[in-house]
């Protein structure tokens, strides 16, 4: 009878012998791996022993077999370019970032997702940074809806402001100094993780309209470097960071970021609310337009398409997520051969809401209030 699998004095592992137990001078013993012997081993035994041998074996071909094909398939997969010549994607629908620029929509729950880059006060700290970065720059390529919070290096303002020079990324928002105290304690890149922690919770709570400046952080007791702050001058510590495209850290009524620039040369995605705008409505749009993908491709197709965004960018507006935008169809970007091939071209614009960076107060003084004094005492 089969054992199961038990240890040798109730029958071999793995092997259908007998339950038995024996001796080593035990000449009667049917266990051929204590002490060959053989002969006495039942035939019926001896077959359904060798047919589970050969099934649990062809099984496990079976099983590597699939996982090498898996594994070859993962890394033998060829470009978006080989797969469909001239950047066709069937059953997507394509966005216009710039002219020049095609790409696939932002896939739906991927509003919050952000890549942690961390310098390290060691050896070869550049090379590896720029490591990381490049790693960071090939995803966001494929996943534009990603933003990456990275920790500048550096023992003053100075070293932080060199270091931020290194990097050009709209994604990427340099931060320093470093967070400490709380209830995880003091450790390297827990400003970065923070930032990771708000920048979620502002876009569940606020929006993705909001910077992550000036927002109360909770769970810290103070910073790695002193930085000095005062609201109404910009030549301290915090304005020259700040200047520098770096986020600060502050103590106002609170610890909190204090700083909303990217490392981006463009001007239109300087700050980082307009980079978070320009994610989180290709994401809403690409869903709302996820309807009419197969559809036939008829004038009154093309109208819903437009009227469905411009609802889109309507409705954001009256929320105070957008100071503007609109869609339209361009009959100089559809010529009719690209209609005839199912591939249709709308354009829409928006203006992100920037965040008041810079509030400029006038002070005068004057004697006019007096007028009408004495009228004012007798009533």
């Amino acid at each position: 009878m089969w054992n199961g699998g038990r240890s040798h004095d109730r029958g071999h592992p793995r092997e259908g012998y007998p339950r038995r137990r024996c001796s080593p001078d035990d000449a009667s013993c049917l266990c051929e791996r204590q002490h060959g012997n053989t002969d006495a081993y039942p035939r019926r035994n001896r077959a359904q022993h060798d047919l589970r041998r050969r099934e649990g074996r062809q099984q496990f071909d079976d099983d590597h077999r699939r996982q090498r094909r898996r594994t070859q398939a993962a890394f033998q997969q060829p470009d978006r370019d080989e797969r469909w010549p001239e950047g066709r994607w069937p059953h997507r629908v394509r966005q216009q970032r710039r002219r020049s620029e095609y790409h696939a929509p932002r896939r739906a729950g991927h509003q919050h997702e952000a890549i942690l880059h961390q310098g390290h006060r060691a050896r070869g700290t550049d090379r590896a940074a720029r490591g990381r970065h490049a790693a960071g720059q090939h995803l966001r390529e494929r996943h534009r809806d990603r933003f990456a919070y990275v920790q500048c290096v550096g023992e003053d303002v100075g070293a932080a402001l060199l270091y931020r020079d290194k990097f050009s990324a709209r994604e990427l928002m340099g931060v320093w100094p470093e967070w400490t105290g709380g209830i995880a304690g003091t450790w390297s890149g827990k400003a970065v993780a923070i930032a990771l922690g708000l920048r979620a919770a502002i876009d569940e709570e606020t929006g993705w309209h909001k910077s992550l400046s000036n927002v109360p952080v909770a769970g810290v007791t103070g910073m790695s470097k002193d930085v000095h702050f005062d609201l109404q001058d910009m030549s301290t510590d915090a304005g020259l960071l700040n200047a520098g495209h770096v986020t600060t850290l502050v103590n106002m009524n609170g610890h909190r970021f204090w700083g909303n620039r990217t490392f981006s040369e463009e001007p239109q995605f300087a700050f980082e609310v307009a980079v978070r705008t320009s994610q989180a409505i290709q994401d809403e749009i690409a869903k709302a337009l996820a309807r009419f993908i197969d559809k036939p491709m008829t004038k009154g197709l093309v109208v819903d398409i437009v009227e469905t965004v411009n609802a889109s960018l309507r409705q954001w507006v009256s929320e105070n997520r957008l100071v503007g935008g609109f869609c339209w169809y361009d009959p100089a970007a559809n010529q009719e051969a690209a209609l005839a091939a199912g591939r249709l071209v709308i354009d829409y614009d928006f203006t992100p809401c920037a965040p008041l960076e810079g509030l400029e107060l006038n002070q005068r003084i004057t004697d006019k209030y007096y007028a009408g004094f004495a009228d004012n005492i007798a009533a």
